[in-house]
């Protein structure tokens, strides 16, 4: 099945270097032979559970967009850790 070939292949990219923006995990994707939409990569991101899979304990939920993703936190203190945290994790 497609998915299941792009959602690995998705997983196995993020691991292996930062990845700045879906755009450019699309674009390795497509090198790859596996083209998708972005909305496919996004939904796919959301699906994998990416950011709630980083076990960022100050994230209390999340919505992916066609190209952004909104974080939520309880609060601003832990805001800087949450953002410290997905830099971290995006490079």
């Amino acid at each position: 099945m497609m998915k299941d070939t792009r959602q690995r292949r998705i997983l196995s990219l993020i691991r292996a270097k930062p990845i700045g923006t879906q755009e450019e995990l699309r674009s390795l994707l497509e090198r790859a032979g596996l083209p998708a939409t972005q909305s496919s990569v996004s939904r796919d991101l959301e699906e994998l559970g990416v950011i709630d899979g980083a076990a960022i304990e100050e994230i209390v939920g999340t919505i992916a967009g066609e190209d952004t993703i909104f974080i939520a936190v309880n609060d601003r203190k832990t805001q800087r850790a949450a953002i410290k945290k997905v830099w971290e994790l995006f490079g």
